[in-house]
């Protein structure tokens, strides 16, 4: 069974695409959360302080804002992915971890990231035959809601971002323009981000285990693109929260103590 209408897959990019049908839901909205480099440690407990304050917040901010699905940027288990799909990883770091009532019986969506592909990729995608919430790429899934009609169109991956990485300095996400892509949304730097350029919104949510303030690639990127960044070593993490609607898109960013840190709109896609 292939994924639901509004994802799918852009094997150039190893990433989602989270798109809007013909015949999506008028008048209707799309919530869920994006969350990157989560993945805890490979030694007890096998989770960081940081990861488990975000873990509750995401699932207050579920309940509370809505999430029809997780969006997992990848980076799922520091720091060599995983051996096999019966890898008790997937327990220590995930099952038991997430499991705040507002995050019961919602799917997640989950993309590999550079420490995934570090073990084994193809473990994490059949482990959807032992877990009822987690989905890999071409592993079934549950039913969601459409996208809106006529919401943003959002591209999804780990971490190839244009300009965006203000501390790794990578290029050359490749598509945006060509799709009518609204916006990108990665991990990979352990902070959050949000920056635009060449009409293109670029989300970075990666604060779901560390969080870093370094950032020697700003020069890179052009004046005025980069519009938020938050990358405090106290801070307890973070996500982000994104709503689809028809009239169009609002990102939230959230830190692990509930505080709004950011919150932008983008508008309808044309």
């Amino acid at each position: 069974m292939p994924w639901p209408p509004c994802l799918s897959v852009s094997l150039s990019l190893l990433s989602l695409s989270l798109v809007s049908p013909a015949l999506g839901a008028p008048g209707g909205a799309l919530s869920f959360l994006a969350l990157g480099d989560w993945g805890g440690l490979p030694e007890p407990p096998f989770v960081t302080p940081r990861q488990v304050a975000t873990a509750a917040a995401m699932g207050r901010a579920a309940a509370e804002l809505g999430g029809d699905f997780v969006l997992a940027l990848g980076d799922n288990f520091y720091y060599e992915g995983v051996k096999d799909e019966w890898d008790p990883r997937f327990q220590d770091t995930f099952e038991r971890v997430f499991v705040s009532p507002g995050l019961r019986g919602v799917p997640w969506f989950v993309m590999a990231g550079n420490h995934d592909h570090a073990g084994n990729v193809t473990a994490q995608l059949r482990y959807s035959r032992h877990s009822p919430r987690w989905y890999g790429r071409d592993t079934g899934s549950p039913r969601v809601p459409k996208c809106p009609r006529g919401s943003p169109r959002v591209r999804c991956g780990h971490g190839q971002v244009r300009y965006g990485q203000v501390r790794q300095g990578q290029t050359g996400v490749t598509g945006t323009g060509e799709h009518r892509v609204s916006a990108y949304l990665c991990g990979r730097d352990h902070n959050l981000q949000y920056l635009e350029e060449g009409g293109v919104a670029y989300v970075l949510s990666g604060a779901g285990n560390f969080m870093e303030e370094s950032r020697p690639h700003e020069r890179s990127v052009p004046p005025g693109a980069l519009r938020f960044f938050y990358g405090s070593p106290e801070s307890p993490g973070g996500f982000a929260h994104v709503r689809l609607e028809p009239r169009g898109a609002t990102v939230t960013f959230l830190e692990s103590t509930g505080r709004v840190l950011h919150r932008v709109t983008l508008p309808p896609r044309l």
